[in-house]
């Protein structure tokens, strides 16, 4: 069962979702989560890898004057992109660890939190999912917990309480693992230009997000077959 549809879990409004591709041990004390084994994924089962990025809107920023809405684009959204404001989209990807292949696509507004789509990516196949501070909750490492699935969510550093040292290790370890996928959102801008999106509106984007997820899986399946 996909830990979105788990009792008390609902999808976020204004996310077009659409599913593509087939369907640890750690140091210090043990707890009662259940952790991955960073070192390698369980045999026969995909793991996957949640990572978001941005994309700019086809139509300029508006103006401040204008609110939060803006009128040639309702859909897209305002964040920040570390000291500069940013207007347009926010691409979210589940990506199997052992092929690259897409296995979740969600198109939001970027004003909407990477986290708050996370649990929509997530069949409930997946040996172990694999995500940085960003999607790290409670809640949602309870709901991998019970529905069989390893977490492999980095730790987020609270305030006013000193992180363990086992939390850190586990953050080193899931580094260079988790940010794998952050090369298909390079491909996907080096390659397809999807640094910016084509339409307007999130039905017609979503549509060239889900292209682009279904022919970079052919191109990735055509490569392993051959392999």
């Amino acid at each position: 069962m996909p830990v979105s549809s788990l009792p008390g879990r609902s999808r976020p409004a204004r996310a077009l979702v659409c599913r593509v591709g087939p369907s640890a041990r750690s140091k210090g004390p043990v707890r009662q989560e259940r952790h991955a084994d960073p070192t390698g994924p369980a045999a026969g089962r995909p793991e996957g890898k949640l990572n978001a990025s941005l994309i700019e809107a086809d139509v300029k920023r508006p103006p401040k004057d204008e609110g939060e809405v803006a009128e040639r684009d309702p859909d897209a959204g305002f964040t920040r992109r570390g000291q500069r404001s940013f207007f347009g989209y926010k691409a979210h990807l589940a990506v199997d660890q052992g092929t690259d292949l897409i296995r979740g696509a969600i198109l939001t507004g970027a004003d909407v939190g990477d986290s708050l789509v996370a649990d929509a990516l997530i069949r409930g196949d997946e040996a172990a999912v694999y995500a940085d501070k960003a999607y790290d909750s409670e809640a949602r490492r309870r709901a991998l917990a019970e529905a069989g699935l390893s977490d492999a969510l980095m730790h987020r550093r609270h305030a006013r309480r000193r992180q363990p040292s086992w939390q850190k290790w586990m953050n080193v370890a899931l580094t260079p693992i988790r940010c794998q996928v952050e090369r298909l959102f390079g491909l996907m801008k080096r390659s397809y230009g999807y640094r910016r999106v084509r339409y307007r509106g999130l039905a017609r984007n979503r549509t060239q997000l889900l292209s682009m997820c279904m022919a970079i899986n052919l191109r990735r399946a055509d490569r392993l077959l051959a392999s």
